[in-house]
């Protein structure tokens, strides 16, 4: 049986981002660093909304990992545009083997030009983060013929 945790952004202030953490049972962030409570196969997913200012915005969305806590790689980008008075949407996915949980952790980043806002919001889901835990890692051993 699968774990969810959902991590909802309520905030976005000059980059500084507060997070909500539901249905919490283990799941923390510090600095916009996020840490899972067990070992495991995770599919992590982020969705981020942007509000579209006076000009067209590119926007660019980021899941970084790292395995020693410490040099992250991005692990998946996705692009979107939106423009004056419209949002702009964009997801990404991954599966992410956590073989110890002090130094395999997920951040994220979202990049925009021109006057565009990213959408956080109370009420509803508009720029978001879902964790699932799929299962226990497991290992595939080839024996050569």
């Amino acid at each position: 049986m699968s774990t969810q945790f959902w991590i909802k952004i309520l905030r976005v202030y000059n980059y500084e981002i507060t997070y909500i953490i539901e249905k919490l049972t283990g799941m923390t962030q510090s600095s916009g660093i996020f840490t899972f409570p067990s070992t495991g196969i995770y599919q992590v997913s982020a969705t981020g909304t942007v509000y579209g200012g006076l000009d067209i915005d590119f926007f660019h969305f980021d899941i970084s990992t790292t395995t020693d806590n410490s040099n992250y790689t991005s692990s998946q980008e996705t692009d979107n545009h939106t423009h004056n008075g419209f949002f702009g949407q964009a997801t990404g996915i991954i599966f992410f083997d956590v073989e110890n949980t002090t130094t395999h952790k997920v951040k994220f980043r979202i990049y925009h030009s021109n006057s565009g806002v990213v959408a956080g919001s109370t009420n509803k889901m508009a720029t978001f983060f879902k964790f699932i835990r799929l299962g226990d890692t497991w290992w595939i051993i080839y024996k050569e013929h």
